[in-house]
């Protein structure tokens, strides 16, 4: 069936089809078509993102780094203050620091409040946010994969 739709993999050939027939809104099919790694829909404009930028899907209520989910965000309405943050990171393209969002005059207990508060749940293992250090604005940081290095087993005497 991809090939018939000029698809180059099924899982993709399977996202526009269920975009198509409308079980997809336009956000949520690009977001899994990102993870795909695939080219945007005839007609939108391609945005270049790379793998090693989140992406924050947020009518998936998703954050995504190379194409894993880090975070979900399951109550929009109560975290509001993670989302306007993650909003403001995907609005700006991912830079590695933003101005704090809530345009504010807050403490650096509530900064330090909101980022314990968006580290928590979050996958630590592939990113993590943090305060800017001049109580203005907020980092995020991709941590370094390592390589695990396999070692040989000794034998038993």
């Amino acid at each position: 069936m991809h090939i018939a739709r000029g698809t180059p993999t099924p899982n993709q050939c399977i996202v526009e089809v269920v975009y198509a027939v409308g079980l997809l809104n336009d956000s949520r099919s690009d977001s899994l078509l990102d993870a795909l790694g695939a080219k945007p829909r005839a007609g939108k404009i391609a945005r270049p993102r790379s793998a090693a930028v989140p992406h924050w899907d947020e009518d998936a209520r998703e954050l995504r780094i190379q194409g894993k989910v880090v975070r979900v965000v399951k109550r929009p309405r109560q975290a509001h203050n993670i989302v306007k943050i993650l909003r403001a990171f995907e609005a700006a393209g991912w830079p590695p620091r933003i101005d704090d969002p809530h345009g504010r005059k807050s403490t650096d207990e509530t900064r330090r409040r909101d980022i314990s508060n968006l580290n928590n749940g979050l996958d630590t293992s592939l990113l993590k946010f943090e305060c800017d250090g001049d109580g203005t604005g907020f980092l995020w940081k991709k941590i370094p994969q390592t390589k695990a290095v396999k070692t040989a087993k000794r034998r038993k005497r």
